[in-house]
């Protein structure tokens, strides 16, 4: 009995580690997501639930649409997109990006694998 119930405090300690990884607001990449240069430069995309994205940079700093995408398993299809953007895969994982710590986006070549940089997650930081 007593090993029955180590084993349920096992399961439920690692499903609440793994259920906390990720906050349950976000749903997958929805969000906003901010990359920052060491030259100071900077750039935020807010992937929106109905598939539109939205970005700003520190030269345009108010949100404009810019295009649309759609996640097929790890990749991020994009559409309409003004730069024509080319698929990427994505991961998001708890880690540090630019000195923060928390959510962060992983985006890389979709064929080469060739890493793209990090994007720390923006919500709840007031940006």
């Amino acid at each position: 009995m007593k090993m029955y119930f180590a084993i349920l405090a096992c399961i439920f300690l690692a499903g609440t580690s793994v259920a906390h990884a990720i906050s349950p607001e976000r749903q997958g990449i929805v969000g906003s997501w901010k990359r920052l240069k060491p030259n100071g430069e900077w750039v935020i995309y807010d992937y929106q639930k109905d598939g539109g994205l939205l970005r700003a940079t520190d030269t345009q700093p108010k949100l404009s649409p810019f295009g649309d995408y759609q996640i097929e398993k790890d990749i991020i299809h994009f559409k309409n997109n003004p730069e024509n953007y080319t698929p990427v895969r994505f991961v998001i994982k708890m880690s540090t990006c630019s000195g923060h710590r928390g959510e962060t986006l992983f985006l890389y070549d979709k064929d080469s694998g060739n890493a793209y940089g990090c994007y720390f997650s923006t919500m709840g930081s007031g940006e």
